[in-house]
């Protein structure tokens, strides 16, 4: 693995894993909602999970994204914060997909 992993890469096995394991994984637009999580995870069963992607070194959660985190929880919602392809790859084996 490169020392300089990039966001896009988590974003996109994260993608190709969720859609194998027969889910849905939708890209969120922070046009107007600054700081929601990157993507919007459905899952077969009724799982739905928030994802907040970064790359594995130097990725920052801001004071904005933890606060859309702890709102989601008071909801009731899954969140989780990857950092890097690793992470998702141990996400996605957790979750069974």
């Amino acid at each position: 693995m490169r020392v300089l992993e990039m966001e896009k890469e988590a974003e996109r096995a994260l993608f190709k894993s969720v859609v194998a394991g027969g889910g849905k994984c939708i890209k969120m637009d922070p046009t107007y909602n600054a700081g929601i999580p990157d993507r919007l995870v459905l899952l077969p069963g009724g799982v739905v999970v928030w994802v907040e992607l970064k790359r594995r070194i130097g990725g920052k959660i801001s004071p904005l994204q933890n606060l859309w985190r702890r709102e989601l929880k008071q909801l009731g919602h899954s969140v989780v914060y990857l950092r890097g392809v690793k992470e998702v790859n141990d996400w996605v084996a957790k979750n069974d997909l």
